[in-house]
């Protein structure tokens, strides 16, 4: 329709779906005051659909764990902090092997599922006992 009215501009003319733009330091210092904002609440207080607020949290490099947005890239102290542990783990299993504590063995232990039911008197307990089968069933147990 609009070639045949002679509009050859190739630019996009508004239209209802189209998202807002807002700036993006609004939502950054939303999130730096509250990081356990929701992105509704920042759609409330922005005007603004709350899955815009999502997108652009996501190009901000921001990502929700344990309900609170926090920073996706690792800042240094939080990188020593990981290495430190690592590298604690790897001392104390030189120090005290764990693996090497463990017990281990293997051994079939045999089995019968079905059961034979015998009759008893209403005061006793009832008594089963396993059938006679020719072919057991044996299942391995594995301590590890």
């Amino acid at each position: 329709m609009k070639f045949r009215a002679g509009d050859f501009d190739l630019n996009d003319a508004l239209r209802s779906g189209k998202p807002i733009e807002v700036d993006d330091d609004k939502i950054k210092t939303l999130i730096e005051s509250n990081p356990r904002y929701t992105t509704r609440e920042i759609a409330e207080t922005l005007n603004i659909h709350h899955s815009s607020v999502h997108d652009y949290l996501k190009k901000l490099g921001y990502v929700n764990k344990l309900d609170i947005w926090v920073p996706h890239d690792l800042k240094e102290v939080h990188l020593t902090t990981r290495i430190n542990i690592c590298d604690m783990f790897i001392k104390r299993e030189e120090n005290d092997p764990f693996l090497k504590r463990l017990l281990t063995g293997e051994k079939w232990i045999v089995y019968n599922v079905v059961r034979k039911w015998s009759w008893s008197r209403p005061d006793d307990s009832p008594q089963t006992t396993s059938k006679a089968n020719i072919h057991q069933r044996k299942v391995m147990l594995s301590v590890w």
